[in-house]
């Protein structure tokens, strides 16, 4: 089934880094870990930094996709 993928991240150290970097490893072992079965059934992506999350982490929010979000 279709999914969003929300990634909120913090950098490990005050380097400036490129948070597209993030997104192909998590992909990666969402599909790895079977919590998706494939990566074409992401809809929806979110990539943010947020100083809510501990220094060099990720936490990743998977939920199904609801289409009705998406303007006609």
């Amino acid at each position: 089934f279709p999914v969003t993928i929300e990634r909120i991240g913090r950098e490990p150290d005050k380097r400036r880094r490129d948070l597209g970097n993030y997104e192909k490893p998590t992909t990666d072992a969402l599909v790895e870990s079977g919590v998706i079965q494939d990566d074409c059934l992401i809809q929806e992506q979110l990539l943010q930094w947020s100083n809510h999350v501990p220094r060099g982490m990720v936490e990743v929010t998977v939920t199904v996709w609801e289409q009705e979000n998406v303007a006609a």
